[in-house]
């Protein structure tokens, strides 16, 4: 099936742009979002551009230097849960992924909020004491 333009719930043209890398699982998300919608949008690899993050072409996109980036007609959107959030009720066809029942919205948004806050933080300190011994050429300890 082909992509369709972007259009809002509300009939307005959404020009999307999301700047990613592979490896980030928020960026992931909401491009499995932007599929499931299947909508057109652009799609930039940070990891392909000089630097990577902490390059100064991703710099003047997001100063802060952290993926996803989030962009729709030109405005910048941060925040990957909150960005998951705008996205399913902005666009049609994704209602299916979040409940209009305010006690079943809440159980959705403290999965969002606790792979954001709790989850992700403590995996990326685990996985950066590993890859901090690979870099050294040391055996990685099974107990990262």
């Amino acid at each position: 099936m082909s992509k369709v333009d972007a259009i809002s719930k509300d009939g307005q043209y959404l020009d999307i742009q999301i700047y990613y890398l592979t490896l980030s699982q928020p960026s992931r998300a909401i491009m499995t979002l932007l599929e499931l919608a299947n909508v057109n949008y652009e799609a930039i690899d940070v990891g392909k551009m000089k630097g990577g993050l902490k390059g100064p072409e991703f710099a003047q996109v997001n100063p802060k230097g952290i993926v996803p980036s989030l962009f729709i007609n030109g405005k910048f959107y941060a925040e990957s849960a909150a960005s998951l959030r705008m996205l399913v009720t902005l666009l049609p066809g994704l209602e299916n992924w979040y409940p209009a029942d305010n006690f079943k919205k809440h159980t959705v948004d403290a999965a969002l909020d606790f792979v954001g806050t709790e989850f992700r933080p403590k995996l990326m300190k685990r996985n950066m004491a590993f890859w901090a011994q690979m870099a050294n050429n040391k055996i990685a300890s099974p107990a990262i």
